[in-house]
């Protein structure tokens, strides 16, 4: 399950751009038999143009963390200020360690 939601940004940190953005909830299950590592799980939105869009730390971000059992599902959360003009379509990266997937997810965010 995924989850979009249009948001403004709060920017806590250097580099990070306060603006028109959108929160983006991930949800995932470990159908493995392993643990899942979810320290390095990496999230990056892509705008209309290919551009990569800027992440955010400020509310509601929460993402993923920790070690994630077999069977068991967690739930992220990742900001990104992203101008409106740029979310049709856009493209959700994902992918939990180097010698997972990438998962991409495309649609539009208006």
């Amino acid at each position: 399950m995924t989850q979009i939601r249009a948001i403004t940004t709060e920017a806590r940190f250097p580099g990070e751009i306060a603006g028109p953005g959108l929160a983006i909830t991930l949800h995932i299950d470990n159908a493995g038999s392993a643990p899942i590592d979810l320290g390095g799980a990496i999230v990056d939105l892509r705008g209309a143009d290919g551009s990569r869009a800027v992440a955010v730390s400020g509310s509601p971000a929460a993402p993923l963390s920790g070690s994630l059992a077999p069977g068991a599902a967690a739930t992220g959360v990742y900001v990104f200020t992203i101008p409106y003009d740029q979310r049709d379509p856009i493209s959700v990266l994902f992918s939990y360690s180097a010698q997972a997937p990438t998962v991409t997810l495309v649609g539009d965010a208006r």
